[in-house]
């Protein structure tokens, strides 16, 4: 199997990336109305529906103040958002493998930009995997920058 150019796993991966960015992205904006109707409505109608009056979090959740319900929003939207950004860097970086564009400054830049995204997810949601792949990420950088100055320097000499 091939890893670039058409038709390769590069290829697959950014397309099944740019489905995956409208998932997330259609995922959000449910997932946001569903949420606010849930802090603001916690009794009757949907949790009933849903049976969750009898789940033990959901208890929690509903007699959490309402000023904390409220802090949560900002949190789950910078959580999302930078999930969407990862989603989308990740996909410009397959694009260009699909292309045979590999060591490419660009490529240099949205790696450590990924990394960086992903660091700061990792961080603001206390996921050490995340964490680990961030820092890979961040070392994978150093190593594309070397291949992209050495790919620019065989492209002037040839």
């Amino acid at each position: 199997m091939k890893y670039l150019g058409e038709k390769s796993l590069s290829s697959f991966l950014s397309v099944l990336l740019n489905i995956a960015w409208y998932v997330v992205l259609i995922g959000c904006v449910a997932g946001g109305i569903f949420f606010l109707i849930m802090i603001f409505q916690p009794s009757g109608g949907i949790a009933e529906a849903m049976e969750l009056t009898s789940d033990s979090d959901w208890q929690k959740m509903v007699a959490m103040p309402l000023v904390l319900k409220i802090l949560m929003i900002p949190y789950g939207a910078t959580v999302l958002v930078l999930l969407l950004i990862i989603i989308r860097k990740c996909r410009s970086i397959f694009n260009n493998f699909s292309r045979e564009e590999v060591f490419r400054p660009e490529n240099v830049d949205l790696i450590r930009e990924t990394g960086k995204v992903l660091l700061v997810l990792s961080i603001i949601t206390f996921q050490l995997g995340a964490l680990i792949a961030s820092l890979l990420l961040l070392l994978l950088c150093e190593v594309f920058k070397s291949g992209a100055a050495l790919q620019e320097e065989h492209d002037l000499t040839v």
